[in-house]
């Protein structure tokens, strides 16, 4: 039987729903994702799963684990293990996707969040509490990606936090007065629910993500020679090698693929394939003992014997970050026929490593003709891009200072653009 909290939960989807059946616009876009739903590449792979969580279910409830009593909690948990199947396609680029999976149900977070949930409020508050919490948790994530709302997102974080220790409070206080029903059989079962469910699942997830790699690799392989039986004498080759390799299924390129697909047969497949593991193992010694000299030079002052900087912390990200920046600069320029002040704003550096307080400064010229940006390192080596004329002029620099002045006035920025004075570009 469904408590407060998960009656308020429905209530508000009802609602939720009636709203998009009410609008066309909102009609259409569900009609068309109804029908991608129902193309057999999605809707076969969804039905088995469904009925793989039904035995999954099932088992449990024969050694004694579920029970009818926990409908409700196993239809919330089916929505999440959906949601896992749906995430399938970040197995490749998620290192610990399987480990986060399993442990996620079984952290502190996901238990606290269980036992708040053992003692909802009143149901009237707990319609109230429902679309507060979700508006502030999308402002929340709204204003995390923008520096200028870093205010409104820490007070949005503080009422959050405020709210889920009164909630915790709240249970604690209610946990002294009913302890049989924190101790009873009952609430163990649906404690252990989502973690013995999740762990039969993740690696049916897993396998997804291996057969979506897979799939990939067989259209590169049949598009560089589409003779009607290669492809699979090639993909059994490649398997035979991988097997549940997923990184290295999904780093699997074109042409890689190209070279495999000539192979032909079955054994020569496997050698060339064999050939691109050894070449990926080689790599990652590469940049293993890249990070390795890193670490070991963090700190460290002086430069090689090429000119650069020993100690190279962050240049990475900050060499990407400010590459993105005059990106967004050139779509300005190309827009307005001017820089703009508003493109630190409006670039978004989480994709290239930094966080919303990334230090980096930026400079435009009162006619919008030039500009330049700046960011100091934690080895507070600063690095520097800009442009003194429209695209595709850049910049590059560094120093032990930041720069003073407009790429080609200032000296900081070399005699040339794009960093031909340099090292650490």
């Amino acid at each position: 039987m469904p408590n407060n909290r998960q009656w308020a939960a429905l209530v508000w989807l009802l609602i939720l729903s009636a709203f998009v059946l009410v609008r066309r616009d909102t009609r259409q876009m569900l009609t068309g994702l109804l029908h991608q739903l129902w193309a057999p590449k999605i809707f076969v792979p969804l039905l088995l799963f469904t009925g793989y969580c039904v035995g999954v279910i099932a088992a449990g409830a024969a050694v004694g684990a579920w029970t009818l009593q926990r409908t409700t909690d196993t239809v919330v948990w089916f929505g999440g293990a959906l949601a896992l199947l749906f995430r399938a396609t970040k197995v490749a680029e998620e290192r610990r996707f399987v480990r986060h999976s399993l442990v996620e149900p079984m952290g502190v977070a996901a238990i606290l969040v269980f036992f708040v949930g053992l003692f909802p409020l009143a149901l009237w508050a707990e319609l109230l509490l429902l679309p507060m919490v979700m508006f502030a948790v999308a402002l929340s994530i709204v204003a995390s990606g923008h520096r200028e709302h870093a205010a409104a997102k820490l007070l949005v974080d503080i009422l959050l936090t405020t709210c889920g220790l009164a909630l915790l409070a709240w249970a604690i206080y209610q946990a002294t007065q009913e302890w049989d029903i924190v101790s009873s059989a009952d609430t163990v079962r649906a404690l252990l629910l989502p973690m013995w469910a999740t762990a039969a699942v993740v690696p049916v997830v897993y396998l997804f993500g291996v057969l979506m790699e897979y799939e990939k690799v067989a259209l590169r392989v049949r598009n560089a020679d589409p003779a009607p039986g290669h492809t699979w004498r090639v993909l059994a080759g490649i398997a035979s090698v991988l097997k549940l390799h997923v990184r290295d299924i999904a780093t699997l390129d074109t042409t890689w693929a190209r070279r495999m697909a000539k192979a032909g047969s079955f054994a020569t497949a496997r050698t060339v394939t064999a050939q691109y593991r050894l070449s990926l193992r080689e790599k990652e010694g590469a940049q293993h003992r890249s990070e390795e000299w890193f670490r070991k030079c963090a700190g460290v002052k002086g430069t090689d014997e090429e000119g650069r900087q020993l100690d190279q912390r962050e240049f990475d990200v900050t060499r990407r970050a400010l590459q993105w920046l005059a990106t967004v600069q050139m779509g300005f320029y190309h827009n307005d026929f001017r820089y703009n002040n508003r493109a630190l704003d409006i670039a978004n550096f989480s994709d290239e490593g930094l966080s919303a307080d990334h230090g980096i400064q930026i400079v435009v010229r009162k006619d919008g003709q030039a500009w330049y940006a700046w960011r100091r390192t934690p080895s507070c080596w600063c690095l520097g891009i800009g442009a003194a004329a429209p695209p595709p002029d850049q910049w590059l620099g560094d120093g032990p200072q930041p720069p003073d002045g407009f790429p080609g006035r200032d000296t900081w920025w070399g005699s040339e653009p794009f960093g031909v004075d340099t090292s650490n570009w």
